[in-house]
């Protein structure tokens, strides 16, 4: 929830918010949220990027920022599987162990 009212108070969105490290200042006199930095990137000790940062680079694209291929071929290094059709139909094919064509209806209703 208070991801969402800043969002919306700041203009920002969301995922990258969540970029943020945030601290809240709970006394009366202060109260106030603080930015402390931005996450890293990546998991540590990898070179694998962060949930949160690939949820951002697809905000981007939302933005027109810059484009969805962009984003995968950044992203292709992350811990998060990125679909396309091919592949979504592939792994709904070693899932079901059925013919793909048979899929074809099931995976076209995104």
């Amino acid at each position: 929830m208070l991801l969402s009212e800043l969002s919306v108070k700041y203009d920002i969105g969301v995922p990258l918010i969540k970029n943020l490290i945030l601290s809240l200042d709970i006394e009366p006199e202060k109260r106030c949220i603080v930015i402390q930095g931005i996450s890293s990137a990546f998991h540590e000790g990898t070179d694998k990027l962060t949930l949160e940062y690939v949820m951002a680079l697809f905000y981007g694209v939302d933005m027109g920022w810059w484009s969805e291929q962009e984003v995968r071929d950044i992203a292709i290094n992350s811990m998060v599987p990125l679909y396309d059709k091919n592949s979504k139909r592939n792994a709904l094919k070693k899932f079901f162990r059925s013919n793909p064509d048979v899929l074809d209806d099931l995976s076209d209703n995104e």
